[in-house]
């Protein structure tokens, strides 16, 4: 009778899901090679594994008949649920753990799994995912073991999971078709009455719901926020399994070092720093060598902080200028799925938010080992009906060099927020500047051979001085169903970079230090109007942006130098660089558990390139290198979003991005050092070079206290074109695919504990082996980011951070033979917290 019912009352929702699993079955004769062709033969092995085995054959089918039989939120939890654990039990056979009795366990599983399908046992959700995940664990286990050690382990991962996925998928499917053949055969001889009876029970409890609001009206949810910063409910409101929000109570306990490290709050970013304080730090993440930013866009209250055709590196991106304790949040997102963002946002995208106010004046000083001392005064006040803030943040440092690096950076900052009920306004007015030596990177035969120590330079008088100083306003307004969000921005910076990495390797005589400068002025401006508003029965919000920038770039260039002393120019010119990118943004609701982003976005970019001189001093060449290159771009996007499901939501995820090349190189005819002619790919370079990438993930809140997002993406680079500022050419580098996997953890146990672990596994790959090259690695791209910590806030005011970093599996060279090993730093942070004080110690790299 219970049978006859549900599927009497479920047929369309047993359709659907028939229509969908078939559909994917279908589709894995041409999906399948694909993927086989895109991973390799390690991924084919994966995906035959499981194939191969009657009792893991048996197994995963039976999972999928028993989440058909126990219906509902099952059908999807229990087959993501075994994939999921079962991942962790080939990584602990992978490594070799040793897991007694596993065989006997696999066995047992196809036991209770028959006995459980022909008992039609039901137990609560709970019961039955925990029943899962136990044997998924051994089954896991025993994949894991039979990994050869020369295999891609994420390549063989994927292909088992997918095939695992699809063995589930078909015993979904066999339950689904005989349930529905029984309804067909016996369904004629129930009763009439029975039926009635049903449809009028169906009936009566409709007729008793409460009245709900006006239905067209759309509501937004509310993000609920803990004390200790952690977002508890991104569920219904990110995009992608990769986006996040953290708040400023998050890190306000991490020891840092350079204002940089902050966006190391992004799961499976790594900021390093090279060459002296003053200079940017060097990004990696998800298998991504960013240099100083290229293809991860950062913005800073709305102002996007990445320079292109900058003089040392395209989309340069300095954080210098942001002063931590006025950080009020960092939004991030990964991967080219979002409309509304553009150039350098292919690998991913971080936002920073100032604080509005402050809840008391701060006085701030601090005092560390090797001459560092940092000062820091801020007070907010009201003004009419908002709030000004005003802030100075000095920082002196010396470090452990033979040769001071001599750092003197100064901030200031000042701010007005007005914000009413219905509109709002802030102005910003930001000054940095910041003067340093550094000590660069030496040869170890040196240091071998006692010519130089360990903390040596081989040129004393590297380093630089930079200024930034910026003006902007955003403002907001919003009605019953829309919203406006616009701002304006101005920004003047310059920079003198000195620099020597090769010694005197190209001028035994003077060196081979160089000197990298630039002047600018960045202007810009973004407007977004967003509708909610229903369309045959659906709510939907929909988006329109228009966003504008121009980069007037003053005597960028390179010259050759002795000591900070002129000898001759490399290059010199005048850059104006302009974009304008327009965006449409859908959000459809289908239904509450089913959400689609769609968006298409356009972009337009006009660089003018006038040389005024190079190495040469031939107005020929100076000529040739000149000139106008514009180009379109359209790069649509698409995610799905489905659930919850028991505080769990699924995602997929696809789109198009891209990155702009420096503007000298798409115009560069003649090498500026040489004078010769280029040919092919290294002679003027696309404007815009375009990416794809996709992506599978979740985000669960299942278990009470613990966030957890889990990810699968792939993301392809047409070109690596690269304009090496340091010789003023392009570097010819090939077509690329990088593929992963991310998990991230945040677990609150307690009101005063807080503990996170994250883990990123990547794989970076030139897509044809570079010429000259024995292998299709792409060099200094970082394999495995792992970070974790505890964060303790105790009610008597003593807190304490402990945080480990460690990132690894980094190839020098295309081959693998050569390889940078691991590093890993931990960090240590500790004090006593009262109202109106706080005494903190930092130690920072305890371990060496």
């Amino acid at each position: 009778m219970q049978n006859k019912i549900f599927l009497t009352l479920n047929h369309s929702r047993l359709g659907l899901c028939l229509l969908g699993l078939l559909t994917l079955l279908a589709l894995c004769p041409v999906t399948i090679p694909a993927l086989v062709y895109a991973l390799g033969s390690d991924w084919n092995q994966g995906f035959d594994h499981p194939m191969q085995g009657g009792d893991h054959l048996l197994t995963m089918i039976a999972v999928g008949v028993w989440a058909a039989q126990l219906r509902g939120r099952a059908i999807w939890l229990l087959p993501l649920t075994f994939v999921s654990v079962m991942s962790l039990g080939g990584l602990a056979g992978a490594a070799k753990f040793s897991v007694p009795n596993a065989e006997a366990m696999i066995l047992l599983s196809c036991l209770v799994l028959s006995v459980l399908i022909v008992n039609q046992v039901q137990f609560n959700i709970r019961t039955n995912l925990l029943i899962i995940a136990v044997f998924a664990f051994f089954h896991g286990y025993a994949h894991g073991q039979e990994i050869s050690a020369s295999a891609n382990l994420i390549s063989y991962t994927l292909g088992f999971v997918c095939a695992t996925l699809l063995l589930h998928g078909s015993g979904i499917v066999t339950a689904c078709l005989v349930m529905l053949v029984c309804a067909i055969v016996f369904g004629n001889q129930a009763h009439a009455g029975e039926a009635a009876t049903a449809v009028d029970t169906a009936k009566a409890a409709a007729n008793t719901q409460p009245e709900t609001q006006d239905k067209g009206a759309v509501q937004l949810k509310e993000i609920a926020v803990t004390e200790d910063g952690q977002v508890t409910d991104l569920i219904g409101i990110a995009a992608s399994a990769s986006q996040g929000d953290v708040s400023r109570e998050q890190f306000e306990y991490r020891p840092f070092s350079r204002s940089g490290e902050l966006v190391e709050v992004v799961p499976g970013l790594i900021a390093t720093q090279h060459s002296g304080s003053g200079k940017a730090n060097q990004f990696f993440l998800r298998g991504f060598n960013l240099d100083h930013g290229t293809d991860f866009i950062t913005y800073v209250d709305g102002i996007p902080i990445n320079l292109p055709s900058h003089a040392h590196g395209q989309g340069y991106l300095d954080l210098n200028s942001v002063i931590p304790e006025l950080v009020n949040n960092i939004e991030y997102g990964k991967g080219p799925y979002y409309a509304e963002l553009g150039d350098f946002a292919a690998a991913g995208y971080s936002k920073l938010f100032s604080v509005d106010k402050l809840p008391h004046a701060l006085a701030k000083l601090t005092v560390g080992e090797f001459e560092y001392y940092r000062g820091l005064l801020a007070d907010s006040l009201p003004v009419g009906r908002g709030n000004l803030l005003y802030a100075g943040e000095f920082n002196f440092y010396n470090g452990v060099w033979q040769q001071p690096e001599d750092s003197q950076k100064f901030n200031g900052q000042l701010s007005y927020t007005l914000n009413e009920d219905t509109w709002g306004v802030s102005v910003f007015a930001k000054s940095y500047t910041n003067t340093w030596t550094a000590t660069n990177q030496i040869p170890q035969a040196l240091i071998d051979n006692g010519t130089l120590d360990l903390y040596g330079t081989i040129d004393p008088s590297d380093g630089g001085k930079t200024n930034r100083h910026s003006f902007s306003t955003k403002l907001w307004n919003k009605g019953n169903n829309w919203k406006n969000d616009a701002n304006i921005y101005a920004v003047y910076y310059d920079l003198d970079l000195y620099s020597n990495f090769t010694g005197f390797l190209n001028d035994p005589v003077n060196g081979d230090q160089i000197h990298q400068f630039e002047h600018r002025v960045q202007t810009g401006g973004n407007i977004e109007h967003t509708r909610f508003n229903k369309l045959l029965g659906f709510n939907m919000d929909n988006s329109f942006g228009l966003q504008l920038r121009h980069d007037e770039i003053m005597n960028v260039g390179l010259d050759r130098t002795i000591n900070r002393q002129f000898l001759s120019t490399v290059s010199r010119s005048n850059v104006g660089e302009t974009s304008v990118g327009v965006y449409l943004k859908n959000q459809t609701y289908w239904h509450d558990k089913v959400r689609t982003i769609a968006g298409l976005r356009g972009d337009f970019i006009n660089n003018d390139v006038a040389v005024l001189d190079t190495a040469s001093h031939d107005p020929f060449i100076n000529a040739a290198n000149s000139g106008h290159r514009n180009q379109v771009l359209v790069s649509p996007k698409f995610s799905l979003a489905l659930g919850p499901w028991h505080n769990t939501e699924y995602f997929i995820n696809a789109g198009y991005g891209f990155h702009s090349n420096d503007a000298r190189g798409t115009t560069l005819r003649f090498d500026p050092n040489s004078g010769a002619a280029l040919n092919g790919s290294a002679a003027r370079i696309t404007p815009l070079a375009s990416s794809r990438g996709a992506e599978i993930g979740l985000r669960s809140n299942f278990i009470q206290g613990l966030n957890t997002t889990l990810a699968l993406w792939w993301l392809e680079s047409s070109q690596e074109l690269v304009f090496v500022g340091d010789e003023g050419t392009t570097e010819v580098n090939g077509k690329s695919v990088r593929y992963g996997v991310e998990w991230n953890n945040a677990y609150k146990p307690t009101d005063w504990l807080t503990l996170d672990a994250d883990l990123a596994l990547t794989s970076a790959r030139f897509v044809d082996t570079p010429d000259g090259e024995t292998g299709n690695l792409i060099p200094n791209s970082v394999g495995r980011v792992i970070s974790a910590g505890a964060t303790v806030v105790a009610p008597n005011g003593l807190f304490g951070s402990l945080r480990l970093r460690h990132f690894g599996d980094v190839p020098l060279d295309s081959s693998g033979v050569f390889n940078a090993g691991s590093t890993s730093i931990v960090n240590l942070g500790a004090g006593y917290r009262q109202k109106h004080y706080k005494m903190e110690i930092d130690v920072f790299n305890i371990l060496g």
